[in-house]
């Protein structure tokens, strides 16, 4: 039997980034997957709520317009799910994060502010929402081809020095994002609440992006 099979899954956002990673391997795993951009639907009868964020939190920049979009969404979905959860007594909520959130990108400001404000607010959420049986957590994603090209271009590297500095030696798979997804929404993961789950192949252990980047 696949591992989340029965279960009901929505994908927050599913314009934003790694949203079309996420819905599939849901349905993959046996998941009835329904997916939505911005409206936010009735969701008393949902089991899993992955909140995606918006394809230009992955990009450097100062845009206000960012910040305030990424933390909004996350907060508005976050209220929505954890007011249908709460009134039947189960769910897990995840939402999906990036590295500049863990702190000291330059030039990252709109990025790092916005993932780390969602980092607090799973925390925050986490302590409401357990004892009314309700998980809620954050996946970190560490960076892709695509995303080393745009660290490249912002930090002065060649993608093969982006690439070099991780320690696993290759950069994040859909495979990966799934898999750690699949751990966290998992009725074996019940008693995870409140954590920020890095998926990075040691790219935050080993350093900071400066630490690599041109100087």
């Amino acid at each position: 039997m696949r591992a989340l099979h029965g279960k009901r899954a929505m994908v927050a956002g599913s314009d934003g980034a790694y949203a079309d990673v996420v819905a599939a391997r849901l349905r993959r795993e046996g998941a009835a997957t329904a997916e939505s951009a911005q409206e936010i639907p009735q969701l008393a009868e949902t089991d899993i709520v992955v909140i995606c964020p918006p394809h230009a939190a992955f990009a450097p920049g100062t845009s206000a317009a960012v910040l305030t979009e990424t933390i909004l969404h996350a907060r508005r979905w976050t209220e929505a799910a954890a007011a249908a959860m709460t009134v039947r007594g189960s769910g897990t909520i995840v939402h999906v994060t990036g590295l500049p959130g863990l702190g000291g990108w330059r030039g990252w400001h709109s990025s790092g502010a916005a993932f780390a404000a969602i980092h607090g607010l799973v925390k925050s959420f986490a302590l409401e929402l357990a004892p009314h049986g309700v998980r809620i957590n954050a996946l970190v994603t560490g960076v892709t081809l695509e995303l080393a090209e745009t660290i490249a271009g912002h930090a002065g590297l060649s993608e093969d020095a982006v690439r070099a500095r991780i320690p696993a030696g290759r950069y994040l798979t859909d495979d990966d994002i799934g898999n750690a997804l699949v751990y966290l929404v998992h009725d074996s993961a019940s008693y995870i609440t409140g954590e920020t789950l890095v998926i990075d192949g040691g790219w935050d252990t080993w350093g900071r992006l400066h630490a690599a980047a041109a100087t």
